[in-house]
């Protein structure tokens, strides 16, 4: 990237960062350290003209959540927290991705984009 002049760093964090998630602990601290990388990579690497930014994720909805059990019971615990009524979907994840790496956001880093359906508003 620095001999580019240029690079985009994505990390995924969750939304566990900011609300804490009782017998998750190792799973919510790594996601809460990847916030404070985030900036302070920003901040390192800012000089070469690349931009690193985090994702904060809400439950996006994949195949592998089936190992919390049936679906319509994670669908109706997920959307009682959302504000918007239906399930995360990676093509959301990729579209925030997108966004981020893309000379729209050009004029951004250090920051995090909450993808939640609106389950953690700050």
């Amino acid at each position: 990237m620095r001999a580019a002049g240029r690079g985009e760093i994505v990390t995924m964090s969750s939304v566990t960062a900011l609300l804490g998630r009782t017998g998750n602990l190792h799973y919510v601290t790594s996601k809460a350290a990847l916030i404070g990388f985030t900036r302070a990579l920003a901040r390192e690497v800012g000089i070469h003209n690349i931009r690193v930014n985090a994702l904060i994720l809400g439950a996006i909805h994949t195949p592998d959540e089936a190992i919390y059990g049936p679906q319509a019971e994670i669908d109706a615990t997920v959307l009682a927290l959302q504000s918007l009524k239906r399930r995360g979907l990676p093509n959301d994840v990729a579209g925030m991705v997108s966004f981020l790496v893309s000379d729209d956001a050009s004029f951004i880093t250090g920051q995090c984009l909450t993808g939640d359906g609106g389950w953690v508003m700050h």
